[in-house]
């Protein structure tokens, strides 16, 4: 699994290597969990990490302990990928507080954690954030897959669209970016950021029909849909689509965003029923 190409553009470079550092990335985990772990292990590569993950690094025949305790000392910044499946509470405990001891000790080593289920955590472990990627069971994905990238560098995500959106403010484009982007982060802060963001692009664009204009149309309806108007965005989003019978290419962008979309703000049955239904004759959305 690569890091899907909407997110690669920000996603922030690995940090350059100083003397006596071999790894920007140690990876911590129990087999239960390698699938996952090599799904992060191919997108932090892509980016250009050197990642430390035992199976990739230790040959048959090294002693193991000599080689994760050089790995220990020679990277920049550790990840303990958790699961309620590991069921090693021990192993758990340990890998943390080695994590916890060099985030403190290290000028700029970076400790991440990791959670793969919703499940209660350690009691030892409450008193750090996890990032919680248990909507994404399959391998790291979405905004917290940004916050991870951002979190192993040491820098917070920055957020290219807003910026562009506060410095062009009638710019549609970007605004509707800035606010789909932020649905994607998922957390309440931002999807009450990103209906701050579809409002402001709603005086933009209105909540009319833009006459063969099929994008300023759908860009009203995608503003709508963020802001919870099922109703008035189904409209709109149908008139878009009647309008441009032919563009099926467009109209199946716009419906894989509006899936996006919809699977991080939760619309009822009935409410994502009536997004559904201008884009019919089109396959439904993959999550569901």
């Amino acid at each position: 699994m690569g890091l899907p190409s909407e997110w690669l553009q920000f996603a922030p470079k690995p940090r350059g290597l100083s003397d006596g550092e071999k790894w920007n990335v140690f990876l911590s985990y129990r087999s239960v969990s390698r699938t996952w772990v090599l799904n992060l292990y191919d997108v932090l590569r892509e980016l250009g990490h050197k990642v430390f993950i035992d199976q990739c690094v230790l040959k048959v025949g090294d002693p193991l302990i000599k080689g994760l305790q050089s790995a220990l000392n020679t990277r920049q910044a550790g990840v303990l990928i958790w699961s309620s499946a590991t069921g090693d509470s021990e192993w758990v405990e340990r890998e943390y507080e080695v994590l916890e001891k060099l985030s403190m000790e290290k000028p700029g080593f970076q400790f991440v954690p990791v959670k793969l289920d919703a499940s209660k955590l350690p009691a030892f472990a409450e008193r750090r954030i996890f990032l919680d990627f248990s909507s994404y069971p399959d391998g790291p994905n979405g905004g917290e897959l940004l916050r991870l990238l951002h979190a192993i560098v040491g820098a917070p995500p920055r957020d290219h669209y807003a910026e562009a959106f506060e410095a062009a403010q009638d710019d549609y484009y970007t605004g509707i970016n800035a606010a789909a982007k932020s649905v994607f982060l998922g957390t309440d802060e931002d999807l009450r950021r990103a209906a701050s963001y579809a409002e402001r692009v709603q005086a933009i664009v209105g909540t009319s029909a833009h006459r063969e204009d099929y994008w300023k149309t759908a860009t009203a309806a995608e503003a709508l849909l963020i802001q919870k108007r099922y109703e008035e965005a189904a409209r709109l989003y149908e008139t878009a689509v009647s309008a441009a019978r032919s563009e099926t290419g467009s109209h199946k962008t716009t419906w894989k965003q509006a899936c996006r979309l919809m699977e991080k703000l939760h619309p009822t049955a009935e409410e994502r029923a009536l997004i559904r239904k201008p884009f019919e004759h089109l396959p439904d959305c993959d999550y569901i």
